[in-house]
């Protein structure tokens, strides 16, 4: 459940747009809202059974749309970013108020005033105050470009690793949405067993493992006191997602750093192996890794 400071977090908010720091998309309690996903969730979703249930990480909400579109009803999302909810609140919103075009046009370019008025109709208490008062304090382009980290994307919004993105998809997922019960928690993956108190069919980390301190060992030895707990018979927890870190290399495009990261990356999935029985995806490249010419390489465990 999330507990609202909403003076700070509006405080915190207008602080990242003044400051427009284009570095400032870090993993931190409070920093820029990813825009869109990274990842190609829509190839690797569809490789998973079938989940009502899911913990997944808020971040952009792309991926807990994913899920939805997929059969989700019932939604724990986490961050450690007390940002993202607001962020991902105002992109459901969107769907229920806009048509695809719409959709597609406020988040391709700036946040439109004519836009945010219907969508506002679809945002209540804290989530309706602290918008409210971001697009009354700062103009669309400021909140677009210094609050979300858009510049990151070029402003490029569709592609292929997202659902959402797609007009019949779009359609699908503003039906879905309705019928859906999303529950946020603002808090360090760290410490989720302080704060989740319930099973899940499906259990999504993304790429939060590359941004611990930590090693393959003791992230193994992490999941099987906090989350293996959270994750019903049967289920799936996907714990680390890697761009560009599988399939094979052509000498003539890559240079010294790119075999050195595959190589990298291969050493740590065999040392989780040591701790657990990996299943590993490959996907095709979301265009976050090292080239086209790879695929992206994903570590899962199923309960």
């Amino acid at each position: 459940m999330v507990k609202f400071d909403f003076k700070r977090d509006l405080l915190h908010a207008k602080n990242v747009i003044l400051k427009n720091d284009e570095q400032a998309c870090i993993y931190k309690k409070y920093c820029r809202i990813p825009i869109k996903g990274t990842e190609n969730v829509k190839e690797l979703f569809k490789k998973m059974f079938d989940f009502n249930t899911i913990l997944i990480v808020t971040g952009s909400g792309d991926q807990i749309l994913e899920a939805i579109l997929l059969g989700a009803s019932r939604v724990q999302a986490f961050d450690i970013n007390k940002l993202a909810k607001y962020g991902c609140v105002l992109k459901i919103a969107s769907i229920k108020a806009l048509e695809y075009d719409e959709f597609v046009d406020f988040y391709s370019s700036q946040f439109y005033n004519s836009y945010y008025k219907k969508i506002r109709k679809f945002l209540t208490g804290h989530y309706l105050r602290f918008w409210d008062i971001l697009f009354q304090s700062f103009s669309p382009f400021q909140i677009f470009f210094s609050l979300f980290d858009s510049v990151n994307h070029d402003g490029e919004i569709i592609d292929n690793n997202f659902s959402i993105y797609s007009r019949n998809e779009y359609e699908l997922i503003k039906k879905r949405i309705p019928h859906v019960s999303i529950h946020f928690t603002d808090l360090d993956l760290m410490h989720i067993k302080q704060e989740v108190n319930d099973s899940f069919d499906f259990i999504y980390l993304s790429n939060i493992y590359q941004y611990l301190s930590s090693t393959p060992k003791n992230f193994s030895e992490f999941i099987k006191q906090n989350l293996w707990c959270l994750l019903r018979n049967n289920g799936e927890l996907i714990f680390n997602y890697y761009y560009g870190a599988a399939g094979e290399l052509r000498k003539n495009f890559f240079p010294a750093s790119a075999y050195s990261y595959m190589s990298s990356v291969k050493n740590e999935c065999d040392a989780f192996n040591h701790y657990f029985d990996v299943q590993k995806y490959e996907v095709l490249p979301s265009g976050y890794g090292q080239s086209y010419f790879t695929k992206d390489l994903v570590l899962s465990l199923k309960k």
